[in-house]
């Protein structure tokens, strides 16, 4: 659990309220829904995203598509329209300071529980387009990068 929440005190603390309240305190039963964003956590992070600018935003469907840490140049060339690299930089410093994203090495990405609820997010927003007809999000992101990883999110994507 410490590791999916990456320490964050809140998260821990609404997660194992949740444990609490719906689980009868059961670790074992939580991990074997192999899920780890709770009502409480979901309030939380819909709250951050929706102050987000458009672009914060779009980086934020970006990190959680693409799962594996990138560049500023890896999601320069995945945002439609283009935007300069200054831009990138200056959003990724702003997500950072909010404690959105993560930053190592290898690159900027997410921690679990924020990408798990970023993909969710895609999926909702994908499939009320698909069935309202009213396509512009769709065309914005990828379901799945060739470059991509096999991971359990792209099954979901896959059975849309």
């Amino acid at each position: 659990m410490i590791e999916s929440y990456r320490g964050n005190p809140l998260t821990l603390k609404i997660a194992a309220t949740s444990i609490l309240d719906l689980l009868n305190g059961s670790i074992a039963d939580f991990l074997q829904q192999g899920t780890i964003v709770f009502n409480g956590i979901c309030n939380l992070l819909a709250r951050q995203i929706q102050r987000l600018s458009p672009l914060e935003a779009q980086i934020m469907y970006w990190l959680a598509i693409n799962r594996e840490p990138v560049s500023a140049a890896q999601l320069q060339a995945d945002i439609v329209p283009a935007v300069s690299r200054s831009q990138i930089v200056e959003t990724l410093e702003s997500l950072n300071w909010r404690a959105l994203i993560e930053i190592n090495t290898a690159g900027f990405t997410q921690q679990p529980v924020v990408m798990e609820y970023m993909i969710d997010q895609l999926i909702k927003q994908v499939c009320t387009e698909i069935t309202t007809g009213t396509i512009q999000f769709f065309n914005r992101y990828a379901l799945m990068k060739a470059t991509a990883k096999d991971y359990s999110e792209t099954a979901k994507f896959a059975s849309l």
